[in-house]
């Protein structure tokens, strides 16, 4: 009988015995990824930046550490469809505060982690992402200490990307100060120029009440795909599991880290500030930042022959 079983798997072969994988990374395009993170990033900084490695030498990687629980209290009155799903992505899609208002097509984070890796941004760098939509690219940025301006036709994908941005640095006594009674919160958001009322409340706990407010608009799109529960009690739910994802994140957050995030700077524009926008004229953004990269978008092509679909740069 063949010796089968001495054959050294895929992750051996690309891999030395020092890698251990996240348990997620199951699909190709994953592995390949993890791959050329591997090759490209310093192993002095592999630990703390890798999005796809669980262990290096016997040691956890930080996005493990980080990544590898869902609190009982964000996890709580989901249904057990969405809880599935979160719990499938859970190192991929759903931790931070990429959880907040989920985006339907928008970037798995995990993904967008591995590129800048791959692509050697470093701290202090700057990024651009012209499609920005719900922020995927700029929080991923932020949490490797990376600048970034995220430009997009939309302004509610401008308020979804400031509020995750923002939730980030929420500060933890603050937010358990700040008493944010639901009903009152609902019928005052239910009033007319709510985001000018909210741009005049104080720095601080201006950012908690835009995150309620993300909540609200997350309920209210609920509400209108179930009949047990009105757009009321909806947004209690949503937002006790908002309130709960930013709490757990700030808690493994150490004193260094909140500082650094505190440093990072993101910047909105809307597409409508430019008229016609030109990435070919990326030059006048280059005068803004020496680092300035133009994080690209993408054109999708039929599937290559490896089952990946191709992408080409516009």
């Amino acid at each position: 009988m063949n010796k089968f079983y001495e054959i050294l798997n895929s992750t051996q072969v690309l891999f030395d015995n020092k890698v251990e994988l996240l348990p997620s990374v199951t699909e190709l395009f994953e592995l390949e990824l993890a791959y050329l993170e591997y090759k490209t990033l310093d192993k002095k900084e592999y630990l703390q930046r890798t999005a796809y490695a669980k262990s290096y030498d016997g040691k956890d990687s930080l996005h493990f550490l980080r990544y590898s629980e869902i609190p009982e209290e964000v996890s709580k009155n989901r249904t057990s469809t969405a809880n599935s799903y979160f719990k499938n992505g859970l190192f991929s899609t759903g931790y931070a505060t990429h959880s907040l208002f989920p985006y339907r097509g928008k970037f798995h984070p995990q993904l967008i982690k591995g590129i800048l890796n791959i692509l050697g941004i470093k701290k202090g760098e700057t990024i651009l992402d012209p499609m920005a939509g719900s922020g995927t690219t700029n929080i991923e940025a932020s949490l490797l200490g990376i600048n970034s301006y995220a430009v997009d036709i939309s302004p509610f994908c401008q308020l979804m990307t400031k509020t995750k941005y923002d939730a980030l640095k929420i500060d933890l006594d603050l937010l358990n100060s700040v008493e944010l009674d639901k009903d009152k919160l609902f019928h005052y958001f239910g009033q007319k120029n709510i985001l000018q009322r909210i741009e005049k409340i104080e720095t601080g706990k201006k950012e908690i009440y835009e995150l309620a407010l993300l909540a609200y608009l997350d309920a209210l799109g609920y509400s209108k795909r179930v009949v047990r529960s009105n757009h009321e009690q909806l947004f209690a739910k949503v937002l006790n599991r908002y309130l709960e994802t930013v709490k757990s994140l700030s808690s493994m957050l150490d004193a260094e880290e909140s500082n650094n995030l505190l440093k990072i700077s993101v910047t909105y524009w809307l597409l409508s500030d430019f008229g016609a926008f030109n990435l070919k004229k990326a030059s006048a953004f280059r005068a803004l930042n020496n680092s300035l990269f133009i994080f690209p978008f993408w054109e999708r092509c039929p599937p290559s022959s490896n089952g990946l679909p191709n992408f080409k740069l516009k």
